[in-house]
């Protein structure tokens, strides 16, 4: 699947996933140079995980617009209550997993970040002030507990601190590597972005 992760203050953004697509129902790696996030003018992003094909689709058909949350969130949710009736009516759910992450800078120029997944349903919203610092990822099933991986990202962020975007980007490429060593489906090949 994959692992995205996300590091947010007040003052900066950064995103990072690994390259690996791989076909969940064969377990066969497909490629491992895909980026899966979509930097918009070094303002905005979307980073997606699950079924290469249905987040193509939907990513593809959503017009990416500077500023525009809330009509991100509309447009996922909708999308999102769609996929719960392509289930119903018994497509393969496998094929149908998707998971989000987007923000950068909003309309009063915070950055402002939202999470959301097909899964659980559940939509996380961060807007990060003063020192407090917005940790968020997307995940693999594969991992057997993701607050391991919370957990790992915590401890980094205490020892190694989050002053600057650097440092955040140290703490998420081990991270990577972390999950990559005990998940087949991460890639250790990952991408990057700053928004400031």
């Amino acid at each position: 699947m994959s692992l995205i992760s996300v590091i947010a203050k007040e003052n900066y953004c950064c995103v990072m996933s690994d390259g690996r697509v791989v076909d969940q129902v064969t377990k066969e790696v497909i490629q491992e140079d895909f980026q899966k996030f979509i930097n918009h003018n070094n303002r905005s992003f979307i980073a997606y995980a699950g079924g290469k094909d249905i987040i193509d689709m939907l990513v593809n058909n959503i017009e990416i617009k500077t500023n525009e949350f809330d009509l991100w969130l509309a447009t996922f949710q909708q999308t999102f209550q769609e996929l719960e009736l392509r289930e119903l009516y018994n497509i393969d759910p496998l094929r149908y997993k998707v998971l989000l992450l987007f923000g950068g800078r909003n309309e009063k120029n915070e950055i402002e970040l939202y999470s959301i997944s097909s899964i659980t349903g559940d939509v996380q919203h961060y807007l990060p002030k003063d020192d407090q610092v917005a940790v968020t990822f997307l995940c693999s099933g594969n991992v057997a507990n993701h607050s391991d991986i919370m957990e790992f990202m915590g401890a980094n962020l205490r020892s190694l601190g989050h002053r600057t975007p650097s440092d955040a980007l140290s703490i998420m490429k081990l991270t990577n590597t972390y999950v990559s060593n005990i998940d087949w489906s991460v890639g250790k090949k990952t991408y990057r972005m700053v928004i400031k």
